[in-house]
């Protein structure tokens, strides 16, 4: 177990970003065809290392058309990414673009879901465009404080305790029967003693030498515990720990990132909570703090008359009426001859 975990690295990049003014910018265009089909379009643009990070993935690859480009500004380069790619009717793209093997559930999920109710006067379109919120306020309330820029001591150790506590909960369920409960309770006084030393800590360089040293800080931890558990389970606790530590790296990536959403939907706007409506297109502009507890949920609907199909109504009609009309008088020609003939 005695190694150095790589993955705090991306995690030393983020303590640093909270002191910068680094930004990345991310915009979504949503435009939706009367016939239920839909485009979906991708831009970021900010600083190379903020945007290749793995907080809000861009899409690429198969099925999406990918542009790369770099421009100047203010002396500086921004790099920018463009995806686009067509939806047919009835078709859904995944909640989250990330490629590495985490788990989904630490992952920033932003589902999109459109849908269209065919009617025989109009068309109903609907827009639900959700990023899912990152639950912060129960996991570390004090790190929520700190990227809402106040001042809050003791939140190393608050996300410390969260990783730590979390993780091995996460580990006996992953290996249930793995540890007696009284090995448990064992293991979580010797957790509390070691997390106690970290409570009045305030200085970053602890948590990332903490996040470097996790597997020597369990093996020194289970020192003090008699017949502690297998080398499986303290694997099993610092690959949770591992999967935590990522979840509030994600977390923290996407306090420097912004969104904006702009969706056309096809006909008139019914119904929406936009936050714009620029002709036929509405717009939403929001941040990590929108969506930080709780889902951020963007939701629009639409109706489009169908003309045409009104048209074809009245022209059946009136066909109708005509073929009524001949009806009855042919008949009453024919009774007319019927009874001049008597």
């Amino acid at each position: 177990m005695k190694h150095r975990s790589s993955s705090s690295y991306p995690l030393l990049i983020v303590l640093l970003c909270l002191t910068l003014s680094s930004c990345v910018e991310n915009i979504i265009h949503i435009q939706i065809h009367p016939r239920g089909d839909y485009s979906v379009k991708f831009t970021a643009r900010g600083d190379s290392t903020d945007l290749f990070n793995d907080d809000f993935v861009i899409p690429t690859g198969a099925g999406w058309k990918t542009v790369r480009s770099i421009e100047e500004e203010d002396d500086d380069e921004k790099y920018v990414i463009e995806s686009t790619r067509h939806v047919r009717r009835g078709g859904q793209l995944p909640s989250n673009f990330s490629r590495d093997n985490y788990p989904s559930e630490i992952k920033l999920h932003h589902p999109l879901v459109v849908d269209m109710e065919d009617r025989f006067f109009s068309r109903r379109f609907r827009l639900n465009y959700t990023f899912r919120g990152r639950q912060m306020e129960d996991k570390y309330a004090a790190l929520k404080d700190v990227l809402d820029d106040e001042e809050t001591a003791g939140w190393q150790n608050e996300v410390i305790r969260y990783i730590a506590s979390e993780g091995l909960n996460r580990a006996k369920e992953e290996l249930p029967g793995a540890v007696s409960a009284l090995l448990v309770t064992e293991i979580e006084a010797a957790l509390d003693s070691a997390l106690s030393s970290f409570r009045e800590i305030e200085e970053d360089s602890v948590l990332i030498e903490w996040m470097e040293s996790k597997g020597d800080w369990i093996s020194s931890l289970m020192d003090g515990v008699e017949s502690g558990p297998s080398q499986e389970f303290l694997v099993a606790w610092e690959h949770q720990m591992n999967t935590l530590e990522k979840e509030v790296t994600i977390t923290m990536d996407l306090d420097d990132d912004s969104f904006k959403v702009f969706a056309t939907l096809p006909g008139s706007v019914v119904s929406g909570n936009y936050d714009s409506l620029n002709g036929d297109t509405l717009g939403w502009e929001f941040s990590l703090e929108d969506f930080v507890d709780n889902d951020y949920v963007m939701e629009a609907e639409s109706r489009l008359e169908m003309p045409q199909r009104i048209r074809s109504l009245i022209v059946l009609a009136a066909v109708m009426v005509l073929f009524v009309i001949a009806t009855y008088a042919g008949s009453h020609r024919e009774r007319r001859k019927q009874s001049i003939s008597l």
